[in-house]
């Protein structure tokens, strides 16, 4: 989307609307009519931008479509158009102050075409006397930007997870990647994040059970009995519970689609983010969105959902975790703990996914071991730690699917 800032606005009162919206975005608080005209009245601007009224008919009279990108293009070409008027405005100006002589004077012209066209496009440019301002502000804001944590410390310390960003789960089959992401998104919800979670290979029924299990300590297993047996009364009551506490405590949002594309998934989050705030969405599995078939390499058609996945964590401001298989030949390897190389178009995942961890579980291979542990490898990281010695252990119940870290 188009990079907006205040003075792109021309009337005064959309300005000030604008700035709030930026304030209670920045303090990741919802942004409705009720939190702009509450944050204008602290600010003693709710005059200034012509009261509730004015609020309410603006929101009635836009459209929340599909639309929104062209509002935004608009909204840019005007703020343009008034510069270029202000350009013209100055050359005459110049040209009859009688200050410069010929080659002055298309010097100075020259610079206030440069000043008027500066900044517009779809990125930010800083160029000489904004670096203080604009750069400042940029790293302020990177250091006070709110981090996405996962709720397992020994997890939170190896790996930072932020906005506008990309990260990969990666492992063979039952090695416990659906089992980290339900655990993940357990720990989120009751950290109060917004999680989205899109499944492409598992029922509804599935996805909630697992959750129920690992939130109430009672075995998966038991609650598929209720397809052949008598219904139990008590397992029916803790998933109503379990059902009841989501519903009033948790942002949590859950999608089901075994014919998912990536336009159709950007369609649902931009329908859920109209009325949620998100922080995070889980794709579980990746393999499974269906291609966007640009070319008939495996490996394009991977870079390329992945791009379009990347687009959609920086357009909306969101972290997106996508979950992928590892390829199987590592099953022909000594050492089972996967690589980068393990992932199928590989070369992809290494340039776009900020943050990728391979799982591995021992008991898999030696089914003897006294303790079924999880291992998740930090296999890369853009700016943190990264490499088969960094990572992170867990205690891991099969039948409840519950994790507990191993510090």
């Amino acid at each position: 989307l188009p990079y907006i800032e205040e003075e792109d606005f021309f009337a005064n009162n959309n300005k000030i609307i604008f700035v709030i919206c930026l304030e209670l975005m920045d303090k990741f608080n919802t942004i409705d009519l009720q939190a702009i005209k509450q944050l204008a009245i602290e600010r003693n601007e709710i005059d200034k931008i012509g009261g509730f009224d004015y609020l309410l008919n603006l929101t009635e009279s836009i459209s929340l479509s599909s639309d929104f990108k062209t509002y935004l293009d608009i909204l840019k070409d005007a703020h343009q158009k008034r510069r270029i008027i202000q350009f013209g405005r100055y050359c005459e100006d110049t040209a009859t102050s009688n200050k410069f002589n010929g080659l002055e004077l298309v010097g100075e012209i020259i610079k206030g075409l440069q000043s008027s066209i500066i900044e517009y496009g779809n990125a930010p440019i800083i160029s000489p006397s904004q670096f203080l301002n604009k750069g400042t502000k940029a790293f302020h804001s990177m250091a006070g930007a709110k981090k996405i944590s996962t709720g397992f410390g020994n997890l939170d310390n190896l790996i930072f997870m932020s906005y506008k960003e990309l990260s990969s789960v990666i492992g063979r089959p039952s090695m416990g990647k659906s089992s980290i992401k339900c655990n993940l998104i357990n720990n989120l919800c009751k950290n109060q994040f917004g999680v989205i979670s899109i499944a492409t290979e598992q029922t509804t029924e599935t996805e909630l059970i697992r959750h129920v299990a690992s939130l109430t300590d009672i075995p998966v297993r038991d609650f598929y009995k209720v397809r052949k047996e008598e219904p139990d009364n008590l397992l029916f009551e803790k998933f109503n519970q379990i059902m009841n506490y989501i519903d009033k405590n948790w942002n949590f949002h859950l999608i089901t689609n075994r014919n998912m594309t990536v336009s159709k998934m950007k369609q649902f989050i931009a329908q859920i983010l109209l009325k949620f705030p998100i922080d995070i969405i889980f794709i579980d599995l990746f393999d499974k969105l269906i291609d966007v078939n640009v070319s008939e390499s495996k490996a394009d058609n991977v870079s390329v959902k992945l791009g379009e996945i990347n687009k959609i964590a920086e357009e909306f401001n969101i972290h997106v975790c996508i979950l992928a298989q590892a390829n199987r030949e590592l099953e022909k390897r000594k050492d089972k703990h996967p690589m980068m190389s393990d992932i199928k178009g590989s070369g992809a995942y290494e340039e776009i996914s900020r943050i990728v961890l391979g799982i591995y579980r021992d008991r898999i291979y030696n089914p003897d071991v006294v303790d079924d542990i999880i291992e998740c490898t930090v296999i890369k990281q853009n700016n943190g730690p990264s490499g088969s010695e960094v990572k992170a252990k867990f205690y891991f119940d099969v039948n409840t699917l519950l994790m507990q870290p191993i510090e």
